[in-house]
């Protein structure tokens, strides 16, 4: 579950924590490249680094390879984003949240650096 921290002023910092053992890091080349271990199931929010620019892909499974036709991630960008788990429409249940996320380089090889949180 995640919580709200506040500063002295009782101000909320939007801040999480990083989940323990919830590091990664996937190497790609022109060959995309996914992390091996999947994302703990209650992981909503994950901080992205690239080392060089690359295309990135989120999915449910660790086969769904990323393309050039993916997302763009610049490189240098140190970035937070969802892996889904909105409630899915009519039903009120969540839908689950993505598991694997992949790269392929831009133009030169690099390590897509990934930290879930909590």
């Amino acid at each position: 579950m995640t919580e709200m921290i506040f500063d002295n002023n009782g101000t909320p910092i939007p801040a999480l924590t990083m989940r323990e053992g919830g590091a990664h890091s996937v190497a790609f080349s022109a060959t995309a490249a996914n992390n091996s271990t999947a994302f703990k199931t209650d992981t909503v929010i994950v901080s992205i680094f690239a080392t060089t620019a690359c295309f990135i892909k989120l999915s449910d499974t660790s086969g769904d390879a990323a393309t050039t036709s993916d997302h763009y991630f610049p490189a240098g960008i140190y970035y937070d984003i969802s892996l889904g788990g909105r409630p899915s429409e009519g039903y009120g249940q969540k839908k689950p949240n993505k598991k694997y996320i992949s790269a392929i380089q831009e133009g030169a090889s690099g390590t897509l650096y990934i930290s879930e949180k909590e």
